[in-house]
Order: C-alpha cells, then sequence, then structure tokens
C-alpha cells in the first residue's frame, strides 16, 4: 500500500492472539487504502440520541401490533382499513427509526489512495459506510500529532486542511502516533517536519 513500513501496527508473536492495546492507532488495510478507527468512545449526545430512537422504535413497532388487538371492527369492514394504514404507516415509521437507531456513532476515516479521498463514515444498521464529509488528499495542508491536554502521553493524529478545518485520524500514544502521521502525510504528499504541536486537544482516555 505504501513504502513506508507499517510499524503503528501492534507486533505480535507468530501463531498467538494479540489482546488491542489502545495505545495502538487501530488501522485496518483495503485494497483502497486503509480505514483507521478512533480507540476512545465518547458518550455525547449522538449516543445519547441513538438510544432514545431504539427505545421510540420499539414502542412503534409494538403500536403497529397493537393495533390488530383493538376489538372494534374485528378485522372486517373499514375498520380493517383504518387498523391496516395505521399499522402500515408505523410500520414505516419504524422502520426509519430503526436505520437511524442502528446507525454508528463512530466516526472512521477513511484514506482512499485509489479515488485520491479523505473520508468520514460511519457505519449503517447494514454494516455499510455512511459517508460524512468528503475530501480531496491534494487538500490536506499539514498532519500533525497533537497531544492530550490531560495526559501530555497520548494524543491524536489531527489532519489540517485549506480551509483551516481539522479531522481527527486516529488516537494512541503519542510515540506510537508518528509512523501514522508520516505514512498519512506521504500519501498526501507533504513533507513532514516537527514532532508534535502543542497540546490543544482535551480527549480524555482515561479509562486506560
Amino acid at each position: 500500500m505504501t513504502a513506508l513500513p507499517d510499524t503503528f501496527a501492534r507486533p505480535s508473536r507468530l501463531g498467538t492472539a494479540t489482546p488491542p492495546d489502545f495505545h495502538y492507532p487501530r488501522v485496518s488495510e483495503r485494497f483502497w487504502g486503509y480505514e483507521v478507527s478512533f480507540n476512545e468512545e465518547v458518550v455525547d449526545l449522538a449516543v445519547l440520541a441513538r438510544g432514545v430512537t431504539l427505545l421510540v422504535t420499539i414502542g412503534a413497532f409494538l403500536a403497529a401490533a397493537a393495533v390488530w388487538l383493538l376489538p372494534d371492527g374485528a378485522f372486517t369492514g373499514a375498520a380493517a382499513v383504518s387498523k391496516a394504514l395505521i399499522s402500515f404507516g408505523l410500520l414505516i415509521i419504524t422502520g426509519c427509526l430503526a436505520h437511524f437507531a442502528g446507525r454508528s456513532t463512530r466516526v472512521q476515516v477513511q484514506v482512499d489512495k485509489n479515488a485520491g479521498e479523505l473520508r468520514e463514515v460511519v457505519k449503517g444498521l447494514s454494516g455499510a459506510s455512511i459517508v460524512l464529509t468528503r475530501h480531496g488528499l491534494d487538500t490536506v495542508r499539514s498532519v500533525t500529532v497533537v497531544p492530550s491536554i490531560m495526559h501530555p502521553s497520548l494524543g491524536q493524529v489531527q489532519v489540517t486542511l485549506q480551509d483551516g478545518a481539522r479531522i481527527a485520524v486516529g488516537d494512541g500514544a503519542v510515540t506510537a502516533l508518528y509512523s501514522l502521521r508520516d505514512r498519512l502525510s506521504a500519501d498526501c504528499g507533504l513533507e513532514q517536519a516537527g514532532s508534535a504541536r502543542e497540546a490543544v486537544w482535551s480527549g480524555p482516555l482515561e479509562n486506560q
């Protein structure tokens, strides 16, 4: 995939399973490039909204079934038509809510070298990727390692775009992030200089 060695991957002994080490960035190789996932999962509004939506989804599904338990009109005449319409409408709402509730809140960053794109994606209910943002690799201005304010030994790789926007690409121990930074810089056609920017990221990663 690249001329640079994959030194950011945690080494493992031959024939033994390696437990996940959250101090290393999580990089998955793909035929079109690679995908970077975050070790840290933050409970934010997106996570809470998905939980509430899941409860509403279950309620809508139960309501769609409960309509047919109403005794009035049984299954004949106009009452049956009304029940069918209400039930069908509730099932449509259930499907839409389930699509949102099943969508992951963990953003992954895809570096597509074939298409020359940097994408932020989440996984949908079926496991397919839903693209949130899409940027050309040629729009990347710099790639830096940013230490955490609370834990300077931990940090993120951050991409700064030409318009000033910043995208976090992976996290872990600062010393384990430089290879990912260098690889991403090379893929974006950048020459890397310096080590790390000042600590501006307040990510906790306190559970590690």
